[in-house]
């Protein structure tokens, strides 16, 4: 037997304030993680700390989650038992994923939640809908509606009977020398954000990635 742990996070960002504001609830992001250390996680979160719109498959440390400015971060972890060989399908999916340059983050399912309650469009996913995705391929967690319209308060009801840990963990120094801490400039950011806009907008019309996408680094 092996473990897979979700974690609950009350992230830095403003985007992540806003989430809360607007949802009523602690918690603004959701991650994955495969190993008992809890070091790693995965996600679908942004790629720059200052480039907020611009965001996709992520390997986030600890400290990508207050910014690299607080010591501790508050979380609600669920550990969720499964068998190696699940525990196999689920870790060859994450690479299959993290491998795939078409996949970024569903944008206009997170700003339209409120409204819509999320939706499905080509090779997107927001946080919860790519850890619901994974925590559906175990046949431990049973889901009653699209995976990706689940809200964070309503996941966390799911996964009630496998709570972990209800706290703050340690960020540590992990990860404050990763691409994720380097600024990128006004201009640049700028730029980046619309063009990633224009994809998500694409995708949305045509359900297919433009040609002009290339997936990869800032």
């Amino acid at each position: 037997m092996k473990n897979l742990y979700v974690m609950f996070t009350r992230t830095g960002t403003i985007v992540g304030k806003m989430i809360r504001t607007v949802t009523n609830y602690e918690f603004s992001h959701v991650s994955l993680a495969l190993s008992d250390d809890l070091r790693e996680f995965y996600s679908f979160s942004r790629k720059r700390i200052n480039v907020p719109l611009y965001a996709g498959f992520m390997k986030e440390k600890r400290s990508y989650y207050t910014l690299g400015r607080e010591s501790k971060t508050r979380v609600k972890i669920f550990k969720i038992p499964v068998s190696d060989k699940t525990y196999e399908k689920v870790k060859n999916f994450v690479i299959k994923t993290a491998n795939d340059k078409e996949v970024i983050y569903n944008l206009f399912s997170l700003l339209t939640m409120p409204i819509f309650h999320g939706f499905e469009t080509y090779k997107q996913y927001t946080c919860i809908g790519f850890v619901n995705e994974v925590l559906a391929k175990t046949g431990a967690i049973k889901f009653y509606k699209p995976t990706y319209k689940y809200t964070l308060k309503e996941l966390e009801k799911v996964l009630k009977s496998y709570l972990f840990l209800d706290g703050y963990i340690s960020n540590g120094n992990d990860g404050l020398e990763d691409d994720y801490f380097k600024p990128v400039g006004i201009k640049s950011s700028l730029v980046i954000n619309v063009l990633f806009m224009y994809e998500c907008f694409y995708r949305l019309i045509l359900k297919k990635p433009s040609k002009r996408y290339i997936s990869g680094n800032v």
